[in-house]
Formats: C-alpha cells, sequence, structure tokens
C-alpha cells in the first residue's frame, strides 16, 4: 500500500461537494459534537498501518489468505488456519481537545484470533468455516468478540472476488469516513463484498448488517464503496469513496430512522523505484475532498466538508523485509461528521506527521511499530501502535474427499 487509496463515483463526490453548504449556528456545532462524542466516543487518530497479509487487521486488496508464508489452500484440499493479530495502541490528547470536542485519549490493546477450517474445492473457490475470537485489555471501550465465521470466496475472474458470509474488513477506506479502531470494536463484518484487485484499478464494495432488527431495536447496517484509477503506470492515482451508515426498520419501537452518508474524492501523483535499491521505493503528493450529510427523524439536517493535502515516502532502508513509511498530512473542516469515522477530523483542523515501520519475516510473521504527533484544534498530542501478525495453515489429510 502507498498511500492510502481513495476510491470512484468521483462526479458524485464533486457534486456533492459543491452541493454541500456551510452552517455555522451554535446549535449545529454543539449537536456535531455530541454526536461525534456519542458514536465515535473516544478519538483514534490517522495512522497508517502497511500490514497487508491479515484477514482482521491492516488493509489490502483482493483474497488475502491470512496466511502469507503458505498462500491459500491447494485445490482439493482442508486446511487449519492458525491466524491471530495483537494489537496495541495508546493516544494521548493533550490541552483542550476533549473540553471543545467530547474527545478523550485512550490505551487500546488486545488480540483477534480468526479459528477456521478452510476447504478449496475448486480453484475458482474457497469455503471457510470457524469462528472469530477476540479480547480488549485496555479501557472499558472495549470489544469481547466470540462471532461465528463463515466466508465463501469467487474467484469470477483474475482479480475480481466476491465473498459472502464473513467480510473481510480489511478496507482500504479513510480513516475519517470509517476509522480503523471502530472496526476492531465491532468484532466479525457480516454480509457481502466485491473486490477488485488489478494493477491499474483498485476496488472494494462491501454491505455490514451490524445489528439485526428486533422488536425493541432498530436495525443497523452499513454499505462503503472505494475505487481508485491507477493511470500511466501508477504515476496518477484517482479515486472516490461512498460509506452509508444507516439506522431504523419498521419492525421495531424506536422510533428511530437516521443516515449519514460521507463522500471522498482523491487525486495524488506519484512515482514507484523499484524495491531491489532498498532505498526509496515510492514517492507521493495528493488531496482528499470531503463530504458529510447527517440527518434523521426529529433531528435537523447538518451538511459538512474537508479537504486533505498528504504526503508519503516509503523505503526499504535496510533490506527487503523492512519497510518504512513517513507520512503527513494537513486536515482542514467545515462541521465534517462521520459517524464511524476518526473524531479527530469533527474539528476545524487536524494535522498530522508519522513515520510507520514494518517487518516481514519469511515465517509469516509480520511486526510493525508506528509514531505519529498532531495537531488538533490547535494542541499538540501524539500516538504509537504496535501490531503482531501471523498465520499459517496446516493440512488436514484425513479430511480429503475420496
Amino acid at each position: 500500500m502507498v498511500s492510502k487509496p481513495q476510491p470512484g463515483a468521483a462526479g458524485l463526490v464533486a457534486a456533492s461537494l459543491v452541493a454541500g453548504r456551510r452552517r455555522h449556528s451554535t446549535c449545529s456545532l454543539l449537536l456535531v459534537a455530541v454526536l461525534a462524542c456519542l458514536s465515535a466516543g473516544l478519538a483514534s487518530a490517522d495512522e497508517v498501518s502497511l500490514i497487508q497479509t491479515s484477514t482482521v487487521i491492516g488493509r489490502n486488496y483482493g483474497y488475502p489468505s491470512g496466511t502469507p508464508s503458505s498462500g491459500l489452500t491447494q485445490v482439493g484440499d482442508f486446511d487449519l488456519v492458525l491466524e491471530t493479530a495483537v494489537f496495541f495502541k495508546n493516544l494521548e490528547l493533550v490541552g483542550r481537545v476533549p473540553v471543545n470536542a467530547g474527545i478523550e485519549g485512550e490505551t487500546f490493546t488486545g488480540f483477534l484470533l480468526p479459528l477456521r477450517a478452510r476447504y478449496r474445492p475448486a480453484a475458482s473457490v474457497v469455503v471457510e468455516l470457524g469462528a472469530l475470537l477476540g479480547q480488549n485489555y485496555g479501557d472499558a471501550h472495549t470489544i469481547d468478540v466470540a462471532d461465528p465465521l463463515l466466508r465463501l470466496g469467487w474467484l469470477a475472474a483474475s482479480g475480481l472476488y466476491v465473498i459472502g458470509g464473513t467480510i473481510f474488513p480489511t478496507h482500504w477506506i479513510h480513516d475519517a469516513v470509517y476509522d480503523d479502531v471502530q472496526r476492531l470494536r465491532f468484532g466479525a463484518e457480516q454480509g457481502l463484498q466485491l473486490r477488485a484487485d488489478l494493477s491499474w484499478f483498485k476496488h472494494d464494495t462491501w454491505v455490514n448488517w451490524r445489528v439485526r432488527e428486533s422488536g425493541n431495536t432498530a436495525e443497523e447496517f452499513m454499505v462503503g464503496t472505494t475505487s481508485e484509477f491507477r493511470l500511466f503506470s501508477d504515476l496518477l492515482r484517482l479515486g472516490g469513496q461512498v460509506f452509508w451508515a444507516h439506522t431504523g426498520g419498521q419492525q421495531n419501537s424506536t422510533y428511530r430512522i437516521e443516515h449519514n452518508l460521507i463522500f471522498l474524492g482523491n487525486a495524488s501523483l506519484g512515482y514507484s523505484f523499484a524495491n531491489d535499491t532498498r532505498r526509496v521505493a515510492d514517492l507521493r503528493a495528493g488531496v482528499n475532498l470531503m463530504s458529510s450529510l447527517d440527518e434523521g427523524r426529529d433531528l435537523p439536517v447538518l451538511r459538512g466538508d474537508g479537504h486533505e493535502f498528504f504526503g508519503a515516502i516509503d523505503a526499504y532502508p535496510w533490506n527487503e523485509v523492512t519497510r518504512l513509511r513517513l507520512n503527513g498530512s494537513w486536515f482542514y473542516g467545515d462541521e465534517f461528521l462521520s459517524r464511524f469515522g476518526d473524531p479527530l477530523y469533527s474539528l476545524p483542523d487536524y494535522n498530522q506527521i508519522g513515520v510507520t515501520t514494518l517487518f516481514e519475516m519469511p515465517t509469516g510473521l509480520s511486526f510493525e511499530i508506528a509514531f505519529s504527533a498532531q495537531t488538533t484544534d490547535g494542541d499538540l498530542n501524539y500516538t504509537y501502535h504496535v501490531n503482531f501478525s501471523w498465520g499459517a495453515g496446516f493440512g488436514l489429510s484425513f479430511l480429503q474427499p475420496r
């Protein structure tokens, strides 16, 4: 991953940004702060994860196996997949941010274990069955996951994948739209997913049905799409993202109908170098344009927007298994509100510099450490995180069909 790819529907994004109206009333500002606090709770900061081989942490394309040292199960075989991700994250907020926006710092540490059996009846079909287990040992805002895992994957064409059941949560979507830490808290994502992993086009569309409706509970689901065109030998990238979070339904007593709709358009210029130089691998700079719409029954319609300039340098400074990224971004917003995005983006400004180092071992182990510093609403804060990821498949020959 070279910059945080930002995806398709550029015309719709542009139209939304042009049509978006700015509101500055005191009531709207207070409601934005309250909604940001209630929906996102703790701040999380926009760190960059370089892990691309996990099925539960980081960001990737296509159909990740979670077993990088061995790849997918061979056709006709059963495998028992042992995969784990251990994460540690600390966000220190300094100054006035908690007072101004109801945003708190946090310590977030725990593990995710997608234990599963994997069967590949044909070259284009993969079936996975098991459970996603997880636990947070940090602050009280926690995960305690024991969700069923049933995934059916279909290679529809070269680089094009359709996934049903337990989908991959490792979307390469901007944290302002759908934050990484929010995804960790939710546990397994269940629904449908379409992914494309081509040299000139990256895509991820998914439906995640978070909460099923009951007499006393409103349904909640998310629909997201991310697309990016990589043109002129990856010199130019053009993309867009759309994310819709819905709460409602017709067979419950909550009286809730709520919508949060986010658009993001992206363009960047960059140049990639051969990795065997073990020096600079990629240089990239670009801009993100964002627009938000939040509305609900008996709630005011809130519109916001924002723009962000970003740059990144990727390098292999020591050897081919050690990757280093230096990144910086400058965000300016006007009442931008994403209920499941990083709440720091609800502030008028959010500027950041960071460094991420990833060690990828031949044994399938990935070790990542990152540090970033932010100025948010004029105050300096800092964040660091450490991620471990490992996965391997073990053959179950006694289960082979006769």
